[in-house]
């Protein structure tokens, strides 16, 4: 109740929450076009993950334990329990169909 009594906080807590929040305010966005410059533009990255997303269940099984976790066509080929031509022939699909998806010319 005492702040009741005394009306002076009030305004001095506006002003200094006022300030605070413009400060704040202005460091994000000079933070936000420091970021801006260093940041792949997200519709590239979005379009390979749409791409890559869309594609079939082996085909994107194949070209993740291909070029993320390192696998060989013949490591692949025991898990997928096939033969190596068959994961061969899943990469190059699906690099094709990628290829063309985000060239425009879909073929998914």
């Amino acid at each position: 109740m005492a702040h009741f009594r005394n009306p002076q906080p009030l305004p001095r807590n506006t002003s200094y929450n006022a300030a605070a929040e413009n400060v704040a305010r202005r460091q994000a966005s000079r933070h936000a076009r420091r970021a801006a410059g260093r940041r792949r533009p997200f519709s590239k990255v979005g379009a390979v993950w749409n791409t890559f997303g869309s594609l079939p269940p082996n085909m994107r099984s194949a070209m993740h334990l291909r070029y993320v976790e390192g696998y060989s066509a013949e490591e692949i080929a025991d898990m997928a329990r096939c033969r190596p031509s068959t994961v061969r022939s899943w990469l190059f699909r699906a690099r094709k169909k990628m290829k063309a998806s985000l060239e425009g010319k879909d073929t998914l």
